[in-house]
């Protein structure tokens, strides 16, 4: 049976062909809300007339609960039959008997609640935060979506991971703890559609310029670009159990390969160049792509990329100057006498040392063809986000350093890095385990990290792009 509403102010079930099975009137103004369905069959509704509405299977109404505000998303059932719904600038919890349970005030609600296999509720809202409430009606937490208004409906990964988009067009990942992983930015349009997650972790979600975004679980693009599906996307993406993905918009209904989308978008001069050493499957192939497009990294003449060259300090000091939006800075006299102005890096090297991005050595040189280790990159992120230096997480990852001769040791509070390193790690610049090959795992569970070492082109990549797409 297939139950919609309209605004005559009645609810209709309809048989698979299409026949009207029923209709029952509901309340007495407009209807912005989906059916609910509950376990037992029992309906769910609300309308703007402030009033949540409970029908039985055979179209009688059960009861109508009133919530003091419009209700324009739609219900949310817990396993224990509590409805979660949002009316004006509150979340209701109603019992299945219609009764009131209890009331959190929030923002304006417009998005529906999503409910963690923990019990948790998150609800979006217009006072531009995510906010995260217990069983019991107490509040857990709130986070704030990048200073704006929050219209969808919040959706949950397996591993607790929170996804929601926002009115600064970007997609946001959150923690269970409330702690932001990272932001998504797409093309300058809102994110009005709920995220969808496929059973790869990947996330799906429309914009209202029409592009369909693909997100991987590490906040990188899945597909190299947005696919575009003609004007504006109203619905959340519906997965088949092919993996197809179905969704509406102002042109009509859409099925798209997740795979392979299609049509495949017209290649244009904004679309990054393919280089022979970093195929599609490659690692850091989105991260690259990412990069080259934003104009922070380029290929060499030969068509490659080199991936697994060090990046030298010269090269490191351009790279984060332009990820952060910064540009080159040309004074009279040098900062460091080894580079001059006539040196090919001389604007990037002055600008980052302008921003507190780089430093020189004791001696006063810079070394621009010394080569850039992997804390040093960890260490040039955290500052350029002034994020405050913290230990790794407790209990700490059991990290082992390779050392410049080969041996190796644990990572220790003693190190320069140590607090860089936890930082990194609570951020998510640093993810362990990581599905990349920066950590050898170790026997009893431990990861091989070679902090000390040369920063391969491919995963400095990888770390500046985390760092892009996170808000400071």
């Amino acid at each position: 049976t297939i139950y919609a509403a309209f605004d005559d102010g009645y609810l209709y079930a309809f048989l698979a062909d299409g026949t009207q099975k029923w209709k029952a009137m509901g309340g007495t103004s407009w209807c912005f809300s989906s059916p609910t369905i509950s376990y037992d069959g029992t309906i769910y509704l609300g309308w703007t007339d402030s009033n949540l509405y409970a029908f039985t299977p055979g179209g009688a109404k059960k009861w109508q609960a009133a919530t003091g505000g419009g209700v324009e998303s739609s219900p949310a059932i817990a396993t224990d039959g509590t409805i979660y719904v949002g009316s004006g600038a509150n979340l209701f919890a109603i019992n299945p008997d219609g009764s009131q349970r209890w009331v959190l005030a929030t923002g304006a609600l417009f998005g529906s609640a999503s409910i963690a296999l923990d019990g948790t509720i998150y609800v979006g809202s217009a006072d531009k935060n995510l906010y995260a409430a217990n069983p019991s009606g107490s509040p857990k937490w709130k986070a704030p979506c990048g200073g704006a208004i929050v219209n969808n409906t919040p959706a949950i990964a397996p591993d607790g991971t929170i996804y929601i988009g926002a009115d600064d067009f970007r997609l946001y990942a959150f923690r269970p703890d409330g702690s932001q992983k990272w932001s998504f930015p797409t093309g300058g349009e809102l994110l009005r559609c709920a995220p969808s997650i496929d059973a790869d972790g990947i996330v799906y979600v429309g914009s209202n310029d029409g592009q369909l975004y693909a997100v991987r679980p590490d906040g990188s693009p899945y597909w190299p670009a947005p696919l575009s599906l003609g004007k504006a996307l109203h619905s959340e993406v519906v997965i088949g159990a092919d993996g197809t993905l179905y969704l509406c918009g102002s042109e009509g209904l859409h099925a798209v390969s997740a795979a392979t989308p299609s049509p495949t978008p017209t290649p244009s001069p904004t679309q990054p160049p393919a280089f022979l050493d970093v195929p599609t499957g490659f690692y850091a192939y989105n991260e690259i792509m990412d990069l080259v497009l934003a104009g922070v990294i380029q290929g060499y003449p030969d068509g490659s990329f080199r991936p697994a060259s060090a990046v030298t300090r010269a090269e490191f000091a351009k790279m984060a100057l332009l990820t952060l939006g910064y540009g080159p800075t040309s004074p009279a006299s040098p900062t460091f006498p080894d580079v001059p102005p006539d040196h090919w890096a001389y604007g990037y090297v002055e600008g980052a040392s302008l921003q507190g991005l780089v430093k020189g050595y004791p001696d006063g040189t810079y070394r621009p063809e010394g080569q850039v280790s992997l804390a040093e990159v960890l260490t040039v992120i955290v500052r350029a986000r002034a994020w405050p230096l913290q230990d790794p997480p407790s209990p700490p990852p059991e990290l082992l350093l390779r050392e410049t001769d080969g041996g190796i040791r644990a990572l220790h509070s003693s190190d320069w890095f140590y607090q860089f390193v936890g930082v990194s790690i609570l951020r998510g610049i640093l993810t362990l385990p990581d599905y990349r090959p920066i950590t050898e795992p170790r026997p009893g569970g431990a990861l091989l990290i070679d902090l000390k070492g040369p920063a391969p082109r491919a995963q400095v990549a990888v770390f500046l792009d985390r760092m892009l797409r996170m808000a400071p």
